[in-house]
């Protein structure tokens, strides 16, 4: 059984690579996070979506709601090996 993914959006996001420090800080509450993602505020994403951007694929970790204001999320992500 494979699993198949619906666009539900277009949105501008920066993805940053984590540091190293940032990673051991990352990695206590969600294992394997490589990048952190923001983008405008998206109330409804959840680990049940992805990230694709330029044929790059992340998986969705979690979500922080930036300043509690409902205008910046930040998705902590893990980006899936490429396939050939």
């Amino acid at each position: 059984m494979s699993i198949s993914y619906l666009k539900i959006a277009d949105r501008p996001a920066a993805i940053v690579p984590i540091s190293a420090t940032d990673r051991i800080r990352a990695d206590q509450a969600v294992s394997d996070v490589t990048h952190r993602i923001r983008m405008w505020w998206f109330q409804d994403l959840t680990p049940d979506h992805r990230i694709e951007m330029d044929g790059r694929v992340f998986e969705i970790r979690g979500s922080i709601n930036a300043d509690e204001r409902n205008k910046i999320t930040e998705l902590l992500c893990t980006e899936q090996a490429a396939t050939t």
